[in-house]
């Protein structure tokens, strides 16, 4: 039996969509869209292998260039919760528990809302595991880092 080349190029779209799961960032995803592509276009119509590796590393890099910072934006590849205005203006006022103690200077930890972040203190106060503090803002250099303050 002999592999047809839509084939081949299915198997490599299975191939690299597989490997973007195991692989950190969003890279193998966009060869994947590439090698469906090509596998789609030789399905329908007959194309040497020059124009057919051709096609693949134009259509890969063409989405990769244009679509990765989107798809990363959209799925957040860091882990980090992504923070936008609405976000920030919800956590704003809440409450959450220290869960490492915060420094006058430096960063802490709280747990907030089943999630733990980074959290500095407002007004140089220290704050002990455990206590309660109430977030005021949020760190305008790292937006995974609350501002927090006493809750009295």
């Amino acid at each position: 039996m002999e592999i047809s080349a839509w084939q081949t190029w299915l198997a490599v779209m299975i191939v690299m969509a597989g490997l973007e799961l195991q692989a950190p960032g969003i890279v193998l995803i966009f060869f994947a869209i590439g090698a469906a592509l090509v596998s789609a276009i030789t399905f329908i119509v007959r194309v040497s292998v020059p124009e057919q590796i051709l096609i693949f590393i134009v259509v890969s890099v063409l989405s990769l260039v244009f679509f990765r910072n989107i798809l990363k934006k959209k799925i957040n590849v860091s882990g980090e919760k992504e923070q936008s205005g609405l976000d920030i203006q919800d956590k704003i006022n809440s409450f959450a528990v220290v869960h490492k103690d915060i420094p006058e200077i430096g960063i802490g930890r709280i747990k907030f809302r089943g999630s733990f972040w980074d959290a500095k203190s407002l007004d140089g106060q220290s704050f002990k595991k455990d206590e309660q503090v109430k977030i005021v803002d949020v760190d305008k250099d790292n937006k995974a880092c609350f501002i927090v303050t006493s809750t009295n």
